[in-house]
């Protein structure tokens, strides 16, 4: 699992529906979300997006463990996004 969290870097599209999902405006990082918001998001984040990108950069997401199922059909953005999205603010 690390091999595939660590091995592949963030398209831009991930990182770009990451961020925003993991450091909403509104509400506190780490809260679960369910996939109205994730579909939310995703319209304003990627907005030229056809909707089997959209279904693409979340299939990636979930593949790397970025976003994780929870109970009541929400997910969590897992410590190993956070520290994806920090490495990609590294130069």
């Amino acid at each position: 699992m690390l091999r595939s969290q660590v091995g592949k870097p963030l398209s831009d599209d991930e990182h770009t529906l990451l961020a925003a999902l993991a450091f909403p405006t509104a509400g506190r990082p780490g809260d679960r979300v369910d996939l109205h918001r994730i579909a939310e998001t995703a319209d304003v984040c990627l907005p030229q997006a056809p909707p089997g990108h959209i279904v693409s950069v979340l299939r990636s997401l979930i593949a790397h463990n970025f976003l994780l199922a929870a109970p009541g059909g929400t997910y969590v953005i897992s410590d190993a996004a956070l520290r994806a999205l920090a490495r990609r603010r590294i130069p």
